[in-house]
């Protein structure tokens, strides 16, 4: 039975989501030679640029703060609001919890961007509500429009994989990761579910890509609405769902060595969703032996010439199991020792 969301649950979800208490994030800092903290200017065009020439360097540091329930309480206000856009409405619960009141995507520092890009779309947001437009793709679209004319495509910053709405705002510039962050809180703000979902290596080229992915009228998590990359990530190996909780489905990484290409996993808040975005296989790897046994293995694809591991799965009674396996591709299976993969034979 499908539970659809009222705007009283929708009060209740949100508040229930968003407990009181300590809560991890991540942020980029900037020191100098004498490793003292500085601050940075992020419109800087030339940041990598500016950082070298001035030496200093930066880190991605893991930190703790402590969010209040009362900071939280606003949050009953943008619930109302959402809930009244044609758009929004009869939103199943499953949608509405995972993918639209989550005030972080991922774990960045807490600020209230739902808010914040509420108001910079407001105009707009009033406007299709306005002329009747009930269509969340329509709606989609005209918010990624407007976003494209003044967040700007540019490889050349500092990745942070957890980037906050004040970093974002402040460069207003990004690859396609960056660019997929900034877009889902607008379409979240804006009361579209929507998720970022990202391939961590092709089989068939260098690097990897990110796309934002929104629910569309068909219950349907949709891509490339506004992009040229027709073929999405449907010849990705491997595509991970950035989440704002814990998924215990990866529970069993905890207190494990992980391979540094997969590193984000020990983070526990990501998705195997390569189901939604290309046609899967599940796979059943044998080894004879015994020292494998409770270790991690890895599904690997050659990329940029080099072999990289984009799945990871534990060794349980001699054999380790890989679901979401891309028909079209190959993998090689591998397991890490002393930083090197080996084969599994």
């Amino acid at each position: 039975m499908k539970i659809i969301v009222s705007v009283v649950s929708l009060v209740v979800i949100s508040l229930s989501l968003l407990r009181g208490g300590w809560s991890v994030y991540y942020q980029v800092q900037y020191f100098n030679d004498l490793n003292n903290e500085v601050a940075i200017d992020l419109k800087e065009k030339n940041l990598k640029e500016y950082i070298v020439k001035n030496n200093l360097y930066y880190q991605i540091q893991k930190k703790e703060e402590f969010i209040s329930p009362l900071t939280h309480i606003e949050n009953y206000y943008i619930s109302k609001k959402l809930a009244n856009y044609p758009w929004s409405k009869n939103l199943e619960y499953r949608y509405v919890q995972d993918y639209l009141f989550p005030r972080r995507i991922g774990m960045e520092k807490y600020q209230d961007w739902k808010k914040l890009l509420n108001k910079k779309f407001e105009g707009l947001l009033d406007s299709l509500s306005r002329n009747g437009i009930n269509n969340r793709r329509e709606v989609a679209i005209c918010i990624l429009k407007d976003l494209n004319s003044w967040f700007l495509y540019d490889e050349d910053i500092i990745f942070n994989r957890y980037p906050s709405v004040q970093e974002l705002l402040s460069i207003k510039r990004g690859e396609c990761y960056t660019i997929s962050y900034i877009s889902v809180m607008a379409l979240r703000s804006a009361g579209i579910p929507a998720a970022l979902d990202f391939c961590p290596f092709w089989s068939n080229k260098k690097g990897g890509h990110t796309e934002f992915v929104f629910l569309n009228d068909q219950n349907l998590f949709e891509s490339n609405v506004n992009t040229e990359h027709k073929n999405g990530l449907k010849e990705a190996p491997k595509v991970y769902r950035l989440l704002s909780k814990e998924n215990p489905e990866f529970d069993f990484l905890k207190n494990k060595t992980i391979h540094k290409d997969l590193a984000f996993l020990s983070d526990i808040c990501y998705a195997d969703v390569t189901d939604e975005h290309t046609s899967v296989n599940q796979k059943t790897v044998y080894t004879k032996d015994k020292k494998l046994e409770g270790e991690l293995i890895y599904a690997c694809v050659y990329s940029g010439r080099k072999w990289h591991p984009v799945a990871v799965s534990l060794v349980k009674n001699s054999s380790v199991i890989f679901k979401n396996l891309n028909n079209s591709i190959a993998y090689k299976f591998a397991f890490l020792k002393d930083d090197i993969l080996y084969e599994v034979l």
